[in-house]
């Protein structure tokens, strides 16, 4: 039997060198879905905690995932305590659990990075407002055509 040949090139390639080209393939492909299937399941916290304060329970999911959190001391509540028990669950449902009974809110940054605080809840109806008058030079007459 021959060697084999790809699309009819002069150089001939052994068949040793494509079989060890299709086992690094195979490989490398199973090691991204490994850290593809790492870095999807980072959003999920598995957390048993009972009557711990609320920056206690943060420091440890801290400690027990890459998130990390962002707040000030003046703005969370020093006597929050958190009872809580989660298996795999989302992080946005844990902070949900966890700051329930606040007027604290949340946001997601880039690098599972979350601030904690009071924000203002922006909605369609802060910008829908209309505004009337009459706009006048600097001689106090009104201009025409101006709206």
């Amino acid at each position: 039997m021959g060697k084999i040949t790809f699309f009819h090139s002069r150089r001939r390639v052994p068949m040793g060198k494509i079989l060890l080209i299709m086992r690094l393939s195979i490989v490398l492909l199973l090691i991204s879905f490994h850290v593809s299937a790492k870095n999807f399941a980072q959003n999920f916290i598995t957390l048993q905690v009972t009557e711990t304060k609320l920056t206690a329970a943060l420091k440890k999911i801290e400690r027990n995932s890459s998130f990390r959190f962002y707040y000030s001391d003046d703005v969370l509540p020093k006597d929050k305590l958190v009872n809580l028990s989660v298996n795999n669950a989302d992080i946005n449902d844990v902070l949900k659990l966890m700051l329930e009974g606040t007027s604290l809110s949340w946001k997601m940054l880039d690098g599972n990075r979350v601030v904690i605080g009071r924000f203002a809840a922006l909605s369609q109806n802060n910008f829908q407002q209309s505004v009337s008058g009459v706009i006048r030079d600097q001689q106090g007459n009104p201009l025409e055509g101006v709206y």
